[in-house]
C-alpha cells in the first residue's frame, strides 16, 4: 500500500480530500451535548416512616427491603440509607437488563413485603433518569420576596408547558414560613399563655396515620389530615370557645403572614 501511494501521489491526495469532505458534510449531524445522554441503570426506592429514628428505619425498613430484593436477579449493587423518618435505597441494574422490566420487578417485590410497620406511609419506586442543564435564568425585580417568588413560579410553569422542556427547577428561595405574631397584652387580656397558644395551634394543624381498613378485595390507609397550609386556615383556628357558642379565633388576636426570604 505504501509503495502504491509513493508511485501515485495523486491518489493519496484524492483519498485525503474525500475523507475531509465526508467529515465536513457529517459535522452538522453530530450530536453535541454538554453531558452525553447515557441510559440509566439506577432505581431509587423511598419509604416514608414518620416518627422513626435512623436505627428503627435500618432494622424495620432497610433489612426487610434488602432481603426482598436479594432474591431478584439483575441487581449488581444495592444500598439502603437509613435516615430519620425515611429510608432511601438505590438499586443498580446489571448490564444487559431492561430498565423498565427491572423497575417493574422491584415494584412487585416491594409490594410483596408484608412485614413493614403500620406507620409506613408512602413507598415510591423511581427510575433515576439523567438530565442535562441547558440554561440558567436569573429573575429580579423591585418587589417583595413573596411577590418575586409568585412571579418566578409563573415563569417556571410557562417553561414546563413547553413540550421540549422536561424539567424546570426553582432555586434561590428559602423554605416558606407562616409567621404568627401575638402581642403580650392580648394574651394577658384573654388569659392565654404563649405555650398554651402554641399547643392549641399544633393540635389543630396535624397530619397523622389513623390505621388501616381491609376487606377481602383491598386495603386502604386511613389518615387524619388537617394540616394547615394557608394563612386563612390558621386564622380560622379556634383558641377559645364559651358555653354560649362564642368562639375566639387565632385571626382575632394574631397577625398571620406568609414570608419567603431569599437564600
Amino acid at each position: 500500500m505504501i509503495a502504491y501511494f509513493a508511485k501515485h501521489p495523486t491518489a493519496a491526495n484524492v483519498i485525503m480530500f474525500a475523507i475531509l469532505l465526508l467529515g465536513v458534510l457529517s459535522l452538522p449531524q453530530l450530536q453535541r451535548d454538554t453531558f452525553p445522554v447515557t441510559p440509566t441503570k439506577n432505581v431509587e426506592i423511598r419509604v416514608s416512616y414518620p416518627g422513626a429514628s435512623p436505627q428503627e428505619v435500618a432494622q424495620e425498613i432497610c433489612e426487610p427491603l434488602e432481603e426482598a430484593l436479594d432474591s431478584l436477579s439483575g441487581i449488581s449493587e444495592l444500598q439502603c440509607d437509613a435516615r430519620e423518618n425515611i429510608a432511601i435505597a438505590n438499586a443498580e441494574m446489571s448490564s444487559g437488563e431492561n430498565i423498565d422490566s427491572f423497575t417493574t420487578d422491584i415494584q412487585q417485590q416491594i409490594n410483596s413485603i408484608s412485614v413493614f410497620p403500620d406507620r409506613v406511609e408512602q413507598i415510591s419506586v423511581t427510575k433515576l433518569n439523567r438530565t442535562a442543564t441547558i440554561a440558567s435564568i436569573a429573575i429580579t425585580g423591585n418587589m417583595s420576596a413573596y411577590d418575586l417568588y409568585l412571579y418566578a413560579q409563573e415563569v417556571k410553569q410557562r417553561f414546563k408547558n413547553h413540550p421540549s422542556i422536561a424539567q424546570v427547577s426553582l432555586k434561590g428561595f428559602s423554605s416558606q414560613e407562616i409567621e404568627i405574631r401575638v402581642s403580650d397584652w392580648l394574651l394577658k387580656q384573654y388569659d392565654i399563655s404563649i405555650s398554651d397558644l402554641s399547643r392549641l395551634v399544633e393540635q389543630q394543624s396535624i397530619s397523622l396515620p389513623a390505621g388501616l381498613l381491609t376487606n377481602q378485595l383491598e386495603q386502604a390507609n386511613v389518615r387524619f389530615d388537617q394540616k394547615n397550609t394557608s394563612e386563612q386556615a390558621f386564622k380560622d383556628s379556634i383558641i377559645k370557645s364559651s358555653e354560649g357558642g362564642t368562639q375566639l379565633l387565632l385571626g382575632d388576636i394574631a397577625i398571620i403572614q406568609r414570608r419567603i426570604y431569599p437564600s
